[in-house]
């Protein structure tokens, strides 16, 4: 995540590079009843989608249900542990794969495309294992959209009353100010849950949005994100494989916050993120082609 100081660019001579959800727009289409929309976007029953004005609160008052131990593989997203009674953090593997997650927990808390690596998993062998042992799969799916719809596990919550999927409109969609999210799940792990409904102008938008859906937006964050990873990869990172609209990058034989902040880029780092303390990671969001040109221009100096 960074923050550019550039007098001819930006707000109060800022270049921002920290904001995580999507620099696409979508063009509204026709609406509709959104939970009908996303039954049947996802092919579930409609009282199994559950809508909320936070995905943060959603989340947050998801885990406070859930008594017994959550695992997190980590790195995962910071504030998951705080929203568990008893987190219980699990360390990746190597290149991030997810790994085996102890018996004795009741729930497993995962988010897929990975927040911060931007590494998309494959959960078939998570699925099977929490199904066998009946613990409760929750899935966050936030940055989904830009990996594919294929990869979500969202079609399996019909048949799956151990997992819950958890989906935002803010990324891909950039709804940022009339806020929506939703869960996917039975309706007896959700149909109690004491959370905010949106707005009925978030509503209606989010309706407009998911019908007019446009893959090709998709192809332009895919092709602005190769052109950051050449600038990032040859000259100072190693980067992780992002399926997202971010990257997550270390320098080579530098600490990149550094280095970012000695050409006069304010940078964010990880090394307080569980899972990668110290390791010098940053995760920078996958700008327009202008905060990309200003980004290669300063690396240049």
């Amino acid at each position: 995540m960074i923050v550019l100081r550039n007098p001819d660019c930006g707000i109060n001579g800022f270049l921002d590079l920290d904001t995580i959800s999507t620099h696409c727009q979508l063009e509204p289409g026709l609406g509709g009843d959104l939970v009908e929309i996303l039954s049947k976007e996802h092919a579930i029953s409609p009282q199994k989608v559950r809508l909320s004005n936070s995905s943060l609160e959603l989340t947050k008052t998801l885990l406070s249900t859930i008594d017994g131990p959550v695992a997190i593989p980590v790195p995962d997203y910071f504030e998951f542990p705080g929203f568990c009674r008893q987190p219980v953090l699990v360390q990746r593997k190597p290149g991030f794969d997810i790994p085996y997650i102890p018996a004795s927990c009741s729930a497993v808390l995962v988010s897929n495309p990975n927040n911060p690596t931007g590494i998309l998993n494959n959960l078939k062998g998570l699925l099977e294992q929490t199904r066998n042992r009946e613990q409760l799969l929750i899935v966050d799916e936030a940055y989904i959209e830009f990996a594919g719809e294929q990869h979500s596990v969202a079609k399996l919550v019909e048949d799956n009353r151990h997992l819950v999927v958890l989906r935002t409109m803010s990324k891909f969609y950039s709804m940022c100010s009339d806020k929506l999210a939703y869960a996917l799940g039975s309706p007896e792990i959700l149909g109690n849950l004491e959370v905010a409904e949106p707005s009925q102008p978030a509503i209606e938008l989010a309706a407009k949005l998911i019908r007019a859906k446009n893959k090709l937006l998709v192809r332009k964050d895919v092709l602005a994100r190769r052109h950051l990873t050449e600038l990032l990869l040859e000259p100072i990172a190693n980067i992780c494989p992002s399926r997202t609209n971010f990257i997550m990058t270390r320098g080579r034989g530098l600490h990149l916050a550094d280095y970012f902040a000695s050409i006069g880029v304010q940078g964010v780092d990880l090394d307080q993120t569980p899972g990668i303390r110290n390791k010098g990671y940053v995760r920078v969001a996958v700008g327009g082609y202008n905060q990309i040109g200003e980004f290669a221009r300063r690396l240049s100096r």
